[in-house]
């Protein structure tokens, strides 16, 4: 009896260590993967900052496009795609009595002044393919008040400029130049 007792408390005593073992050995495991999430919790936290700092720069420059903002520079990109899709909005921005002046190979063909009334909205393609935008006629694009759209091509009969300006915010189209 003293044998059996013996060895069930020998093997009671062997169960109890190697189950502290694996005790010890899954607290070990645990532990290495609370540290593996803390760490991926502080690079997410160090992104989610990044994320509402980026958020919030870009809602400042959304809102400076929003139409109500009355001290907001509207983009002349985002101009340009509205003028040529939209008729009456495209009307609206321009300066009339605007002057169109066409050329045929340098000589004057047809220079008029033309009020809203005459102004064909089907005209013109103000967003073709390949069309080319800058300031001044040197051809450059600097950040100024003044934007010149060219297409020069076999498709434009030559070369096709529209001049805007950009007053208190807004972009117009005060002249059209055709040469082809």
């Amino acid at each position: 009896m003293k044998k059996i007792n013996l060895i069930l408390f020998v093997s009671q005593v062997f169960i109890f260590i190697s189950c502290e073992n694996k005790a010890e050995k899954e607290l070990v495991i645990a532990t290495k993967r609370i540290n593996e999430l803390q760490d991926s919790l502080k690079y997410i936290s160090g992104y989610k900052d990044q994320l509402v700092e980026s958020n919030s720069f870009l809602k400042k420059k959304l809102k400076t496009f929003e139409p109500g903002n009355k001290n907001s520079q509207e983009s002349f990109e985002y101009f340009l795609i509205k003028f040529s899709e939209d008729k009456d909005f495209q009307k609206s921005r321009i300066i009339f009595p605007i002057k169109v002046d066409e050329y045929i190979l340098g000589e004057p063909y047809r220079l008029d002044t033309l009020k809203i009334d005459n102004w064909d909205t089907d005209k013109y393609e103000f967003h073709p393919e390949g069309f080319a935008i800058y300031d001044n006629k040197q051809m450059r694009l600097r950040n100024t008040n003044f934007r010149m759209v060219r297409w020069f091509a076999y498709e434009a009969c030559g070369d096709l400029q529209f001049h805007f300006k950009n007053i208190k915010g807004k972009w117009f189209l005060y002249y059209v130049y055709h040469d082809g």
